[in-house]
């Protein structure tokens, strides 16, 4: 019996001493995993994104701000960055979408424009010009 408590007490040290070199390992593993988080993604840049970075919306990596463009960043990892930015500012180049508002609030503009003008002209018009010797009121000593 008393052999078996033993077992037990040293199976049991053996399983803690594991589990605390376990999470001795966990923590160094996490530590690791932050680390290169807080790193620029691109090959071989060992520059810090925790403050200063940018995650690329294409492919959700996160790069220092002299990576950050798909253009530079796609051929170091292979992705397809810079085709779809391509691709999407192209069709955008050629299929412009025209916003119906900005074009009613540019007419809307234009229209105020015109009457500010046309009320300007009238003021100036209704003024009364200076007859010339009439409008002196000083006297001469």
């Amino acid at each position: 019996m008393d052999e078996n408590k033993t077992v037990v007490k040293v199976i049991s040290k053996v399983e803690n001493e594991q589990i605390e070199s376990d999470n001795k390992k966990l923590d160094e593993v996490l530590k690791d995993v932050k680390k290169v988080d807080e790193t620029c993604d691109y090959k071989n840049c060992k520059q810090k994104t925790s403050l200063m970075g940018q995650t690329c919306t294409f492919c959700n990596h996160r790069f220092c701000y002299k990576h950050n463009l798909p253009e530079i960043h796609s051929k170091n990892l292979g992705t397809k960055c810079d085709e779809i930015v391509k691709k999407k500012e192209r069709d955008n180049f050629l299929h412009p979408k025209i916003d119906t508002r900005s074009a009613k609030k540019k007419e809307e503009h234009d229209k105020a424009k015109k009457i500010l003008e046309l009320k300007l002209k009238q003021m100036q018009l209704e003024r009364k010009q200076k007859q010339p010797g009439a409008g002196s009121s000083k006297k001469k000593k």
